[in-house]
């Protein structure tokens, strides 16, 4: 399934990005956040629908496939369907 190459490429960088949010929030801008969520979404054959800092989300949409959302919680990383 396309869903899971795609969470096999973003999942890390989610988890990379969400850390460095944490830290960095109060000095960088969250569009910059999004559009590296794009591209890197857009790159693995998804289509962004909406990233949230508040919990850490991202929601895709891969064609024939459905809609999903990773979510950061602590440590842990989770694709749902959407």
């Amino acid at each position: 399934m396309k869903v899971d190459k795609i969470f096999n490429k973003v999942a890390p960088l989610i988890d990379n990005l969400q850390a460095r949010w944490a830290d960095e929030c109060q000095y960088e801008n969250w569009s910059n956040y999004v559009k590296v969520l794009r591209k890197s979404v857009k790159d693995a054959g998804g289509e962004l629908i909406k990233a949230s800092n508040k919990p850490f989300t991202v929601t895709f949409k891969v064609v024939g496939e459905g809609t999903f959302k990773i979510v950061v919680n602590g440590n842990e990383i989770k694709m749902n369907i959407a």
